[in-house]
């Protein structure tokens, strides 16, 4: 096998290029805004909107905290929990940065790469993390100037430059590569380029949250429905109608706890999601169930079960064996009967 040198060759031939948020916020994005020891880091607090300060690396005399996928919550340990509110929560931003000066700084980013969040849900986390960072920033007791940002791709801010509020500037891969191209390790500058030369071909297909136009807990979709005020018509479940999750929801209770995804319109080819009318009559034909009546009869040498509400009938060489089959036989009505039939057995048509 020959031999293949050069980044792009090595992704095409060898190991594939990471598609790991965490890769480009964890590694790629450190090793080039703060090489050679933080030296040209006020070109990015520049991107961010942030003014530059001088930031100190020698571990002895540094005024500059550097923390990637920070666990804030995680980290309030040993004295740190007195000087800090209790967030609430796990949020975790990308990268959270403190610089002590004469102005102080806090800078909270969160980024994404090859993953397509909705608008909602990035609206979302940034608010939980805009709370995180005035938490910080009240702890650290020097009034810091606090800067939120979100770091996105160009492929997926372009078509949607609305999707954040006016608080939170929006800075571009691209522009942190163009910035750093003659400072930065060459190295990681072409990692950079690489994944977002390969944008196109490897960003998530059906981001989550993606299509839909709303999320609701299972209980409020049956309420709205069966009061004619649901507007949506569709809804999604990972594995789709007959799936696993959707029938371990509705076995357990959990769907009316449970948010769904849901859409006005429907989905071409799209298999996880399916009518809303379907998801109401397998909760109704589940109620059902629970409301029938097992008739059990000793006939010649064995048993025969039959449940009247639906005439339907089978038989076992033992109570237990007929109970379990006249279930299996239930369950496979309902899987496979219409609502219509349904309705006109339990109404005694039959």
């Amino acid at each position: 096998m020959p031999r293949v040198s050069g980044l792009s060759d090595l992704f095409d031939q060898r190991l594939p290029i990471n598609r790991k948020e965490r890769y480009y916020t964890g590694t790629v994005l450190p090793m080039i805004v703060a090489s050679d020891g933080f030296k040209h880091f006020g070109r990015f607090l520049a991107l961010c909107g942030m003014p530059e300060v001088a930031l100190l690396a020698d571990p002895n005399s540094s005024n500059v905290q550097f923390l990637t996928e920070y666990g804030f919550e995680e980290s309030l340990r040993d004295g740190a929990e007195e000087r800090f509110c209790d967030p609430g929560g796990r949020d975790t931003p990308d990268l959270v940065v403190y610089v002590e000066s004469e102005q102080s700084l806090l800078l909270g980013i969160e980024a994404k790469f090859f993953s397509r969040p909705s608008i909602a849900d990035v609206r979302k986390q940034l608010d939980k993390q805009a709370q995180l960072l005035s938490i910080m920033a009240n702890g650290v007791e020097t009034q810091p100037l606090v800067q939120q940002v979100a770091l996105l791709p160009a492929g997926l801010w372009d078509p949607m430059p609305e999707w954040i509020n006016d608080d939170v500037p929006v800075l571009t891969w691209q522009q942190v590569a163009h910035d750093f191209r003659s400072v930065a390790p060459p190295y990681w500058i072409g990692v950079l380029d690489e994944a977002l030369r390969r944008y196109d071909n490897l960003v998530s297909t059906t981001g989550s949250g993606q299509n839909r136009d709303a999320k609701i807990l299972g209980q409020k979709i049956l309420e709205d429905y069966s009061q004619g005020e649901l507007k949506y018509k569709w809804m999604g479940r990972e594995q789709g109608l007959n799936g696993q999750n959707l029938q371990h929801d509705i076995s357990t209770g959990k769907w009316r706890t449970y948010e769904y995804e849901v859409r006005y319109d429907p989905l071409c080819g799209k298999r996880n999601w399916f009518p809303i009318a379907d998801f109401i009559e397998k909760i109704k034909r589940k109620r059902i169930g629970t409301q029938l009546t097992a008739v059990i009869e000793r006939q010649g040498d064995g048993y025969v079960a039959l449940c009247p509400q639906l005439d339907i009938a089978s038989q076992g060489d033992s109570v237990a064996l007929a109970r379990e089959k006249l279930k299996e036989a239930l369950e496979l009505f309902f899987e496979t009967a219409g609502s219509e039939e349904v309705s006109r057995r339990l109404s005694g048509e039959v």
